[in-house]
């Protein structure tokens, strides 16, 4: 069904980007001071985070033994750390929160 639906279109697409680029910093800007403040003190404590590897015999754990959680503690902390160091690096504009 999506498919006709989307063959009869005839308006142009655009680029959908949900959302501001670190180019766009007029939005970033416009978040509350506090807010950011608090964005950037979140991912001072990743700042030197080592990202450690995920192995396949983890994620093959579930699979194995039924334990998901030791592939799932490694992956949603690089997760967390990523998502700090990111929204620290928007909010902050500098360079300070990007790998070297």
């Amino acid at each position: 069904m999506f498919y006709e639906i989307a063959q009869k279109y005839m308006n142009a697409l655009t680029n959908f980007v949900p959302y501001a680029t670190t180019s766009k910093t007029k939005k970033w800007n416009d978040f509350d001071s506090t807010w950011k403040s608090s964005a950037i003190e979140a991912s001072r404590t990743f700042k030197s985070f080592s990202f450690p590897s995920l192995p396949a015999t983890l994620f093959l754990d579930y699979t194995r033994i039924g334990n998901r959680s030791n592939y799932e503690d490694i992956y949603f902390l690089k997760r967390r750390a990523l998502n700090a160091l990111v929204l620290a690096e928007c909010v902050s504009n500098t360079g300070e929160f990007l790998g070297t």
